[in-house]
This record gives structure tokens, C-alpha cells and sequence, in this order.
């Protein structure tokens, strides 16, 4: 970015000198995003356990837990603390992130998706599989489906806009369609399911009620678009009255909002939905944003007590925000942070991660402003974590961070801005295969060789069956030809074919995650999965890369 300067004035030094001073003495460093729009940060989205940040030259940056392939980085990486170029994909120009998948949009109008398809989150007709719950109510994954790099969602073209809802993605073309996919229930069979209608949603299906869009915001359950004559359109649960229309209804249910219009800009949590209109004012319906403390809307026996607006209501705590996201770590104790029209971010509620972006403060349910920030163009939040996007193309992030999703190179919650770096041309780790897991039994590590600690792949972890049945106190036997192998461990029994996707467990067959491979004069197989086929239960510590193993007495 070219910048022409005139004669600094003295006044203008001073404060350059301060602002520096402030700086160090905060530990904040200032990261530089000129002349490279590698680092030149235009967006940024936020999962549950991931991030993923939109530079200006068109590539996508991803950091945090890559455990269900939502980094894009393959199936060998589980981790990454600081940003990471996803390979494979470029020229991007819009991005979002869900529960679990990160949607991509590049500039010849197709979309891409990569993580989690447990749900269908992508579009290719297929999903993620899911046993039966075993002991304990867990599942397992069947028939693994989901995507480790980016893959793109076949029969879209000419997409302009993309948003991930929890577990789907919708999409709208130039043409003004609405399109989605995702958010089915098929892995998960219940009784009275329409399957039909579950595998419907693995595909792209247009939106027949809604037209000309613009722009959306929104979750699974409630949506909200923002149609290109300036009207806004609400699909899904108006349980909070998030549809506009005056009621509250669980029946989901389109609705154009009425006496609304000249709104250029919407923001949603899904049960709240804000609008901003052309003349500055900020209207918001559904759950009353600020007036939720000690409420929670999952609770049946909250529901009917919390605040809410039926209609478009000019709250006055919501006046002269440009921007409004959900921080929110504890539905009881929310947060928000907000984007005024100068460039300043403030924020609103609890800091129990460090969400308000202060450390002087347990909780504050007044708006303040956030200090140690350049002027900022955008802000994202989710789940304890708070992001904004400097008008400068630095990117800030603070809040919680057990998972490295706030990409500073750490696992530890940061209650003030932190600038993240390392996009662009500056130096990145290689990609390199994750090391292996320690393996504890019953709270107690396994004596190991290095070489046979269980190591993620694809939705389990593998290590060699020798090691594995030792660590279990199991016993093994092969047949001579070494095809078959039995593995007992007290009641239960075990038995294995070399390459088979199936096993038996006391005669009755099951389905592997991942088939037994050779190794050597050894096998490699889902060593998490064996531990459950004999009553254990798994635990799986990303942070500390540890693989818990509890069997009952």
C-alpha cells in the first residue's frame, strides 16, 4: 500500500513517540502488514477449537486444533499454534468457519469446504458415519468422510457470498439465490427421521422463499438476510422472537420483517438478530442482546422469563455501533464486543477468558473501550475469544485460547490484544507429520519405545498391536500365517484380520475406523478404538498430546 506523507508536525512525533513507549511497555508489537499482501489480513473467522484469517493476496492462514481436519492441512497434522498457510487453495476472497469446517469462496464464484461432514458440511452427498452408543453413550466414527484438505462443493457456480452456520454452510450467486447444505441429522438415526429429507441436505439445495439476498447472518437454527432493496428476510425458530414478526413460535417459519427497510447491514447470534440502517440507527429483536445476564435460553424453565423484543427495537445501548459480536463463553455470563465508526473496539459483560481485552476486570456489564488497538476495520468473536481485523491489515486477537486458536504461539488465554504474525512472506514450521501421544493407563504412563507411541490418524490413533495389547494387559495370539490375530482381555474378545475393515467382538462383527495394516513383522491398528472394545474409556489431551486410557476395576 503506497502512502504519500506530507511534514510531520511536532505534535504528530510526540504522540508517535508515546504511542511507541506505550507499546513496550505492554509488550505489544506492531505488525507491519506493508507491502506484502501475504500479510495483509482482510478477515478472520472463528470455530470451536480452530481460526482461519483471509489475506488480501488471496490466501487462507489456519491455526488451532486440526483434529477433524478443519486447518486444512491433512490428515497427518493434528495442531498449529500460529498461522499456517492452507495448501491447495487461492485467489479466495470471502471465508467463514463453523463448529467444525472452515467454507472458503474463491474469485471464479465456487466454494470450497474442508473438516467435519458428520453433518454433510461438504455438499458432495456423502457423510461422516456413526455407530450405535456404546458404553458410556459415546460414538464412533464408521465411515470416516470428512476432509483434511479443501475440497470443493460440486454444481456451485457463480456464488458472491458464503456463511458457515454451526454445522452447514449457505451460499448466495449473483443472481441473488440462497443456497445451503448441511446441518442433517443422518449420521445420527432416531426414530420417526424423515431420511429422505436428512439426505436431501447433503447437497446444495436452493431456497425457494427467498430472493434477491444480499448478505446473511445467522446459526443452524434461525437465519437472517438481508435482501438488496434493503428489506431483511428471518427463515427458522422464532422461540426468542428472533423472526420479527411479533410472536414467538418453536415452528420454523419464513418471514419478510415488516415496516423495515434501508438496512445495510445485518449481524445475528442467532437468537438475537441487530440491523444497521442507512440513517446510523441500530435496531435489534429477539433476546434482549444486553439484558440476558443469568439467563439461560437452553434452559425450558428460562425461556418464558428472558428479555426479548418481538419487533425492530431501537435499544439505546446499541446506538452508535457499526458491529456487534458474540464473545460469549457462558450463556449466564454473556460478552460482546462492539465496532464503532472511529475505528475503536469496545466490549460488554464477563471476562472470565479474558474476552473484554483488560486484565483489570472479573466482569463489566457497561460498555468500555479497548485499549492498545490500531483504528479497526472489522471484528469476529466466538466462544470466549474476541478478533478484530486494523484497518492497517494487522490482525489482533485475544481471550481464550486452550486450543491455540489465538494463534500467538501459546495455549494461554490472553486478556489483552495480542497481535498475531507470521503470515505472508514471513517464515512459517514446515509441515511435519505430528509426533506421537503418551499413553496413560488407568492415570499411569506406559513404558513405551518411541517409535510404538500412538500416533492421530485420521479419526483414531494407531500404534503397533503388540504394544498395544501389552499396555492393555491383554493377550495375544496370531494364527501361523500371521492373518488373524485375538486379542483377550478379561470377558472380551477380540479378533482381527490383516487389512480387514471388520473385526469381531465376542463373535459379533463390527466395523473398524481404520483397517489393520502391516508393520513389519507387526500390525498398526486403532488402538483407541481396541481400548473401547474392551470397556475403556478414551480421553484425548491435544494440549499436553496425551492418550488417557481408563479401564474399569
Amino acid at each position: 500500500m503506497n502512502r504519500v506523507w506530507g511534514k510531520r508536525t511536532k505534535t504528530a512525533v510526540a504522540l508517535g513517540m508515546v504511542l511507541a513507549m506505550l507499546m513496550g511497555c505492554f509488550g505489544l508489537k506492531r505488525v507491519s502488514a506493508a507491502g506484502d499482501d501475504g500479510k495483509w489480513i482482510v478477515d478472520v473467522a472463528i470455530g470451536s477449537f480452530h481460526s482461519v484469517a483471509l489475506a488480501r493476496n488471496g490466501t487462507v492462514w489456519a491455526w488451532g486444533s486440526n483434529g477433524i481436519g478443519q486447518l486444512g492441512l491433512g490428515q497427518s497434522v493434528m495442531d498449529a499454534k500460529s498461522p499456517v498457510k492452507v495448501p491447495g487453495i487461492d485467489r479466495v476472497i470471502a471465508i467463514d468457519a463453523g463448529n467444525y469446517h472452515t467454507v472458503a469462496l474463491r474469485e471464479d464464484g465456487t466454494v470450497w469446504v474442508w473438516g467435519n461432514n458428520v453433518e454433510g458440511e461438504l455438499g458432495n452427498g456423502t457423510y461422516t458415519s456413526l455407530s450405535e452408543p456404546g458404553r458410556g453413550g459415546a460414538r464412533q466414527t464408521e465411515d470416516n468422510r470428512n476432509a483434511y484438505v479443501p475440497q470443493i462443493v460440486p454444481g456451485l457456480t457463480d456464488q458472491i457470498g458464503v456463511k458457515a452456520t454451526g454445522t452447514g454452510v449457505v451460499a448466495w450467486d449473483k443472481d441473488g439465490s440462497l443456497w445451503s447444505w448441511g446441518d442433517s441429522t443422518i449420521a445420527i438415526a432416531y426414530p420417526g427421521m424423515d431420511t429422505e429429507r436428512e439426505m436431501n441436505k447433503l447437497k446444495p439445495r436452493r431456497n425457494e422463499e427467498i430472493k434477491q439476498v444480499a448478505a446473511v447472518e445467522g446459526t443452524s437454527s434461525s437465519l437472517a438476510v438481508l435482501a438488496k432493496d434493503g428489506t431483511v428476510w428471518t427463515q427458522g425458530s422464532s422461540a426468542f422472537g428472533q423472526s420479527g414478526s411479533g410472536e414467538r413460535s418453536n415452528i420454523v417459519s419464513t418471514v419478510h420483517v415488516p415496516n423495515l427497510e434501508n438496512v445495510v447491514r445485518l449481524d445475528s447470534t442467532g437468537r438475537t438478530t441487530i440491523a444497521y440502517l442507512k440513517d446510523g440507527k441500530t435496531l435489534e429483536w429477539g433476546q434482549a442482546l444486553l439484558q440476558s445476564k443469568g439467563f439461560n435460553p437452553t434452559d425450558p424453565a428460562a425461556i418464558d422469563k428472558l428479555p426479548v423484543n418481538l419487533k425492530p427495537t431501537a435499544t439505546g445501548e446499541l446506538q452508535g455501533i457499526s458491529m456487534i459480536a458474540s464473545t460469549m463463553y457462558k450463556y449466564v455470563e454473556p460478552s460482546y464486543a462492539a465496532l464503532k465508526p472511529d475505528g475503536t473496539v469496545w466490549t460488554h459483560g464477563d471476562n472470565a477468558t479474558g474476552q473484554l481485552g483488560t486484565t483489570s476486570l472479573k466482569e463489566r456489564y457497561s460498555w468500555g473501550k479497548v485499549e492498545g488497538l490500531p483504528s479497526i476495520a472489522k471484528i469476529k468473536g466466538y466462544g470466549g475469544i474476541a478478533a478484530a481485523v486494523g484497518k492497517d491489515g494487522s490482525l489482533w486477537m485475544w481471550g481464550r485460547n486452550n486450543t491455540a486458536q489465538l494463534g500467538d504461539g501459546t495455549t494461554a488465554n490472553r486478556f489483552v490484544p495480542t497481535a498475531i504474525g507470521g503470515f505472508g512472506s514471513a517464515k512459517t514450521d514446515p509441515l511435519k507429520p505430528a509426533s506421537g501421544y503418551g499413553l496413560k493407563i488407568n492415570g499411569k504412563s506406559a513404558d513405551l519405545p518411541a517409535a510404538a507411541a500412538p500416533k492421530p490418524q485420521g479419526s483414531s490413533f494407531v500404534m503397533p498391536l503388540t504394544q498395544a495389547a501389552k499396555a492393555f494387559g491383554a493377550k495375544l495370539s496370531w494364527d501361523k500365517n500371521r492373518q488373524t490375530a485375538e486379542i483377550v482381555r478379561g470377558k472380551s474378545k477380540v479378533v482381527l484380520k490383516l487389512n480387514g475393515a471388520e473385526g469381531t467382538v465376542n463373535s459379533k462383527s463390527v466395523k473398524l475406523p481404520i483397517p489393520a495394516k502391516q508393520q513389519g513383522s507387526d500390525w498398526l491398528i486403532p488402538a483407541d478404538w481396541l481400548a473401547k472394545q474392551f470397556g475403556g474409556t478414551v480421553k484425548v489431551d491435544t494440549s499436553k498430546r496425551i492418550l488417557a486410557v481408563d479401564f474399569k476395576p
